[in-house]
């Protein structure tokens, strides 16, 4: 087994690694830190300047899932990550549409939001959400890496689809479904407005939940996902039924606990 395939374990202790490999394994262990910005330049010279084909490999899907989760667009244009054909193809043409789309931005009414909070029969909390000046029920889900919106918004809505070729999205089941793209011109969730949000759009059947006990079905309108979580400070308090979003705050006194790059090397 190769030495990039070893590391997936996050074990390097054990590894007999040259120069480049240790690198790597260094930038891997700053995204585990939480010091991404360390990480991206390690793995950047990596990909630039490595000879070896499954190392500039590796660094060009974590880079790409670095600045892609960012929404920085210009980075991956710039590094030509969005002609790598090593990466997922529907991933480089939903970033190469975004480029070319006005940047997300958020803006914060007040610095606390408390919004009345639902449960789905598959116990999602469920919110309000205004799309385009209509009223629609979102799910909250922090497993969803993009917000997803069903086929019946985009004519409900008035939103446009992004004419790209078709893509091909994957769920935690390891399903694959056909989905457009879309840019919400504003997503308002109460005192939090999102100004220019890009979107998956999934066939209406594909957001239909059935109860298997009672064979009531849910249509659900839609799914904010991690794209926009990230960028909140989110609290679901299921007590008081009620969603509690504030601007977000980093704390750097607090050691890293979670981390993600996005693929199997």
């Amino acid at each position: 087994m190769k030495v990039i395939d070893k590391m997936e374990m996050f074990d390097f202790t054990t590894l007999e690694m040259n120069d480049e490999e240790k690198e790597f394994a260094s930038a891997l262990t700053f995204i585990t830190e939480g010091k991404e910005c360390l990480a991206t330049e390690i793995l950047k010279n990596l990909y630039c300047e490595s000879h070896d084909l499954s190392l500039r490999s590796s660094c060009a899907k974590i880079l790409f899932e670095l600045y892609f989760t960012k929404s920085e667009w210009k980075q991956l244009e710039i590094l030509g990550l969005l002609d790598n054909q090593s990466i997922d193809q529907s991933n480089r043409l939903i970033a190469k549409a975004c480029s070319k789309s006005e940047q997300t931005a958020f803006s914060f009414l007040n610095d606390e939001i408390r919004i009345p909070m639902k449960l789905s029969i598959s116990g999602s909390p469920t919110v309000d959400v205004m799309i385009n000046g209509s009223k629609k029920s979102f799910w909250l889900d922090t497993g969803a890496g993009m917000t997803v919106i069903s086929n019946a918004l985009v004519s409900d809505c008035n939103i446009n689809i992004v004419k790209e070729q078709e893509l091909e999205v994957g769920n935690s089941t390891n399903q694959n479904f056909s989905a457009d793209l879309a840019i919400i011109d504003s997503v308002i969730i109460q005192g939090l407005t999102i100004f220019n949000q890009p979107t998956l759009v999934l066939a209406n059947d594909l957001l239909m939940i059935k109860n298997p006990k009672t064979e009531e079905i849910m249509q659900v309108d839609g799914i904010i996902g991690w794209d926009i979580i990230q960028h909140i400070l989110l609290e679901i308090d299921y007590g008081r039924k009620q969603v509690i979003i504030q601007k977000p705050q980093r704390k750097d006194d607090v050691e890293n606990n979670l981390f993600f790059c996005g693929y199997r090397f």
